[in-house]
């Protein structure tokens, strides 16, 4: 006995949005102040060590140029 063919629909997924976010952009050179880019950024400067771990440095890596951003 033959097999019956199954009929399979190709579905599209729905596309995914991309939602954009404003966000608050420091360029960091060496010599600048950690606590008032904290200030900048977040609005306290006792975030700054939470600034720095969202973007897996530590007060010693930070590289000359860096950008950091913070979601608004």
């Amino acid at each position: 006995m033959p097999r019956k063919k199954k009929i399979v629909e190709e579905v599209e997924a729905p596309a995914k949005t991309i939602e954009e976010y404003p966000e608050q952009v420091y360029i960091y050179h060496k010599g600048d102040d950690l606590p008032h880019i904290a200030k900048l950024l977040t609005g306290h400067e006792y975030l700054m060590y939470k600034m720095l771990m969202v973007h897996g440095l530590t007060i010693n890596d930070i590289p000359d140029g860096f950008v950091f951003k913070w979601r608004i």
